[in-house]
């Protein structure tokens, strides 16, 4: 079983530097050598309006991005929002993230959806094959934000909430789906007052489907009310929610040579591999 000591993590985030600055990236390159010129991000947003109603203007916000939709002069709150956010790679379109944002502030920038959750944290689970066998690490992050003076920047402290290995022949990464949602029901976390966000790196296609319920996550196991998935890949350049997977990854990899390394002193102690596995 995995023995491994609480790795909590600082990430800051700011606004848009200057194209000299210092990128915020940390390579120690100019911005404007750096991840300015990351790929073009395209942003989509879907609604639902129920009951349909004929839409006769839809305003989009210059400076902070956000939508309202009128009907005959009133405002309409959709049932229903969804934002995606990707980019055009070289062989076929590649998502960034995935998520539900709230309908009273459609934006069609989701980096500052996090404000719609009490708390948010973040689960991955990377599998390798040692000795034979298929092992899984699972890792979940809560990222405590705080907002700083500049009101286009603040820090994400990252406490590590879970850190199991297992082996299963059932999907991996929902397994360690179900291992962080079981810590925070057991610890009282979930519960009707709150709204708490968990960021996954698997199964875009079916996160909406378990948002509204509409199929178990694993088994006959149901999101718990007062649960929602964001799906956000490990991209450096995104959001606080790719920050979060990245570091999920990284500690997850982390751990694996630990639990590597632990095996291979087994061996050479036992001079056996049933007894070290």
């Amino acid at each position: 079983m995995l023995d491994a000591e609480r790795n909590d993590r600082m990430l800051k985030f700011v606004g848009k530097p200057k194209p000299k600055d210092l990128c915020p990236c940390g390579s120690g390159k100019q911005f404007r050598k750096c991840c300015n010129k990351k790929l073009l991000r395209r942003v989509q947003v879907e609604i639902e309006i129920d009951p349909p109603q004929k839409i006769d203007l839809i305003k989009i916000n210059e400076k902070d991005g956000t939508i309202k939709i009128f009907s005959e002069g009133k405002t309409i709150i959709p049932k229903f929002a969804r934002s995606t956010v990707g980019y055009k790679g070289t062989s076929k379109f590649r998502y960034v993230s995935d998520l539900i944002i709230p309908t009273t502030s459609m934006t069609i920038d989701p980096s500052n959806s996090y404000l719609a959750f009490d708390e948010l944290y973040a689960v991955d689970t990377n599998t390798k094959l040692i000795l034979n066998v298929n092992y899984a690490i699972s890792v979940a992050f809560k990222a405590g934000i705080t907002l700083s003076n500049n009101y286009l920047g603040y820090e994400v402290k990252m406490t590590q909430v879970i850190a199991k290995d297992f082996t299963s022949d059932m999907n991996h990464e929902k397994i360690g789906w179900v291992l962080l949602i079981t810590h925070l029901m057991e610890t009282k976390v979930i519960n009707d007052k709150k709204l708490i966000g968990v960021v996954v790196d698997h199964d875009r296609e079916n996160i909406s489907k378990y948002n509204r319920k509409d199929i178990p996550i694993i088994g006959d196991l149901f999101l718990p009310n007062g649960v929602r998935l964001i799906y956000a890949s490990s991209d450096r350049k995104g959001s606080i929610y790719n920050a979060l997977i990245k570091n999920c990854d990284e500690r997850s990899n982390e751990l694996f040579e630990i639990h590597a390394t632990n095996i291979k002193k087994c061996i050479s102690e036992t001079g056996s591999d049933t007894k070290c596995i």
